[in-house]
């Protein structure tokens, strides 16, 4: 069968040029199973609307895919109404975090979505591929999968296992690069997959990949790593797992593999930690192998706040893996949130002191967005917390610029002069004059796009 997968456009923040992991670790399973795959990516490709939306009417595919995150929900309304007036036939599909939240309220909402996928994709969607090129209509065994049955909208209930990581094929990158293509586009990053899951229960996190970690093959990911290097040119190779550096026998084997083939001399690579998991003798093997930056979820400078939302540590805890970090000349970029529940002026004061004195080579202070599936979600929905959620679309999900949570202590005027402020005070405190010019530059046209578009 030809199958076309599909990511929505983005409308105003656009900073990152690669592949988008889920959609390529889905198209090297489906194709391994012989099915014929293409993916149009308007994020990837630069396409607004009109653009996806044509380029929609020149393909010609026997299912649609279309993958979305919450806020990108009206967007995946556009795009399978263009394919169903293109082809009423055509089945279209929707997957991702937010029809893994709310599957059967996703199909209830979006008339032109035949099915949805809850959970990872890949065993799910093969099995309906099958059923789909038999001729069946039998869908009712498949887990994870909604689907219309008449006027009805049936949930087959989540998945009951998570795939086998250990012996999954490849990502069809091809799909999106040709050699040497990081050499044209030398900002850009090339990103992979050593595991999956998460085994923390963070209230503002749905987990979509599952809390148990589950690992590729060794060999395929020191495979994947050289070829980014190698053949596609990839200056920076940045691991997307939930937590990647810390002391487990995979972590060991994937950073010893690689010293042997060398291109760590030719390439930077970047990770992911959790505080409690910052580990020396990892440090060491993951310089040894040119890591460059390791990002670290803070959250907030509040201990009493950090319980709330279930992270496991102390701030002079979180102090003390930063530190850490850059004893091994590896750069922390550690995030933060503003809005936490029950959060408070002094706790978020608390928050923009503790970025500071923590004095990582950058950071990222974000305001909390309560996506469906989430601890946060059922907090304001239920109107606790110190939250309200807000009657607007799906857009307003948004973490750059959403306004779907009411805070019962703050505007939202207020929340977005606390981020300005910590921002300005990270770096004019830290002397990273240079770094404000850097972070700001690329981001103001965008930030400018927003104000216009949405009041503050």
């Amino acid at each position: 069968m030809k199958i076309l997968l599909v990511k929505p456009w983005l409308d105003s923040f656009n900073w990152y040029h690669s592949h988008m992991l889920g959609l390529a670790y889905l198209a090297g399973y489906v194709r391994q199973k012989g099915h014929d795959v293409r993916i149009l990516d308007a994020s990837f490709l630069k396409l607004d609307e009109a653009g996806l939306l044509s380029a929609l009417r020149q393909e010609k595919a026997d299912i649609v895919g279309i993958t979305a995150m919450t806020h990108e929900i009206p967007r995946a309304r556009k795009i399978a109404a263009c394919v169903k007036a293109i082809s009423p036939a055509t089945p279209t599909i929707i997957g991702g975090p937010h029809a893994t939240a709310c599957p059967g309220r996703t199909l209830s909402e979006i008339p032109d979505i035949d099915f949805a996928v809850a959970g990872e994709g890949e065993r799910p969607f093969e099995l309906l591929l099958e059923k789909l090129d038999g001729g069946s209509r039998e869908f009712g065994a498949i887990r994870g999968l909604a689907f219309r049955r008449g006027s009805e909208v049936v949930f087959n209930g989540p998945q009951e296992s998570f795939l086998d990581l250990s012996s999954s094929p490849q990502p069809a990158v091809d799909l999106y690069y040709g050699r040497g293509w990081f050499k044209e586009h030398p900002k850009s990053e090339y990103r992979i997959f050593a595991s999956r899951g998460c085994p923390f229960s963070c209230a503002y996190c749905m987990r979509v990949l599952g809390s148990k970690v589950r690992w590729r093959n060794t060999d395929a990911v020191l495979d994947e790593w050289t070829k980014a290097v190698q053949y596609y040119g990839a200056k920076v190779v940045f691991f997307h797992d939930e937590i990647f550096l810390y002391d487990n026998p995979h972590t060991h084997a994937i950073l010893d593999g690689i010293l042997p083939i060398g291109i760590h001399r030719d390439a930077v690579f970047n990770g992911m930690t959790h505080v409690k998991l910052v580990n020396e003798e990892i440090l060491r093997k993951a310089k040894a192998a040119n890591c460059r930056k390791i990002c670290i979820g803070i959250e907030s400078g509040n201990n009493e706040v950090l319980k709330r939302v279930h992270r496991n540590y102390t701030i002079e805890e979180a102090n003390a893996a930063v530190q850490m970090i850059k004893r091994h000349d590896i750069r922390p970029f550690t995030f933060f949130i503003l809005g936490h529940p029950g959060e408070t002026h002094r706790t978020v004061r608390d928050t923009i002191a503790a970025a500071v004195r923590l004095n990582p080579f950058e950071i990222g202070m974000g305001i909390m967005v309560p996506y469906p599936g989430t601890e946060i979600y059922e907090l304001a929905k239920a109107g606790k917390g110190g939250y309200a959620l807000a009657e607007a679309d799906w857009d307003a999900y948004d973490r750059y610029a959403g306004r779907a949570l009411i805070f019962q202590q703050f505007s939202y005027r207020q929340l977005v002069a606390y981020q300005v402020i910590g921002y300005l005070l990270f770096f004019i405190v830290n002397g990273k004059l240079r770094g404000m010019v850097e972070y700001f530059a690329p981001k103001l046209r965008a930030v400018f796009r927003i104000l216009r578009g949405k009041r503050l």
